[in-house]
């Protein structure tokens, strides 16, 4: 079955990006924004985050005019594989 591409922004052959949505943070996501390494390259996430501070988080940059939050999603996987802000 194909996977069927969500609000895309830019696509690849292999991978496109959408915005990033509130249920985008999920346990997968947690961890990984929770993730010692890549906590060190997000300055505008404090560490550790609550489920509830990486939604908060998510909403308010959604919220904002100036920013582009993207999420990079692997097309044979159907799942992000990183964000872009």
């Amino acid at each position: 079955m194909k996977h069927q591409m969500k609000k895309p922004f830019l696509v690849g052959e292999r991978i496109y990006m959408r915005p990033l949505e509130l249920e985008d943070v999920n346990d997968t996501y947690l961890n990984w924004m929770n993730d010692v390494e890549m906590a060190k390259n997000i300055p505008s996430m404090t560490f550790p985050g609550s489920r509830h501070e990486v939604e908060s988080y998510v909403s308010a940059v959604q919220k904002d005019p100036h920013t582009v939050f993207l999420a990079i999603i692997e097309k044979r996987l159907a799942s992000i594989s990183e964000t872009l802000n």
